[in-house]
Parts: C-alpha cells; structure tokens; sequence
C-alpha cells in the first residue's frame, strides 16, 4: 500500500478523441471506440486513465474498477481528494470510504458526462 498527501489524478478518456478499442487492464472490459462513445454519450461507462505515483505508465480502467483500484491501493480513513482530468476542466472530487454500498463514487454529481 502507498500513503498519500496528495490528491490522485485520474483523467477521462474521451470517447470524442478515441479512435481505437478500449479496454479495462483490470477486469478486461472492453469496447470498439464507436461503442464507447454510444455508452459514454448515454451515461453508462467512462474509461480513466490513472498513472500509480513513481511510475512511468498508465492503466487504463472502467469506472468501476478504478472505484476498486483505489479502495484497494490508497488506504484512508473518510476520504481522498481525486482529481478527474477531462479535456476541458479538471474536477476535485472526494472518495468516501466504502460502506459496501453502490454509492461510493458519485460520478454523475460531477457533470463528467458534458
């Protein structure tokens, strides 16, 4: 496990740009960019990409496995500042620790869907 002070970086693929398949490195979700875009524009599925600190590459993830991945890898005790990079803004958000509901990571509160 790493200990962080910083906020955590994840940036939004987006499907306006993408022009190849798409796929989760976690659970092996995977798309054809047109499909993607078809998810993404009815608020079904983002990809992220997020680079683990002091590496050099990133991962790409389904929102539900980056949810995991974190929950996983950053331990914290009520919340961890994240911040979500999208082609036109950058939004703080803040993820709570789970209580084992659905609820933990309230995507669309932050209007990534624009």
């Amino acid at each position: 496990m790493i200990y962080l002070s910083a906020v955590l970086e994840i940036i939004l693929i987006d499907p306006e740009k993408r022009k190849r398949a798409i796929k989760c490195s976690e659970c092996g979700l995977s798309y054809s960019a047109k499909d993607y875009k078809v998810l993404y524009d009815n608020k079904k599925l983002i990809f992220f990409k997020f680079k683990f600190p002091n590496r050099k590459t990133y991962k790409t993830f389904c929102h539900s496995c980056i949810v995991e991945y974190i929950h996983e890898n950053f331990p914290f005790d009520k919340e961890l500042p994240i911040k979500i990079i999208t082609t036109k803004y950058e939004y703080v958000c803040k993820l709570y620790h789970s209580d084992g509901s659905d609820d933990t990571f309230g995507l669309s509160d932050t209007d990534l869907f624009k």
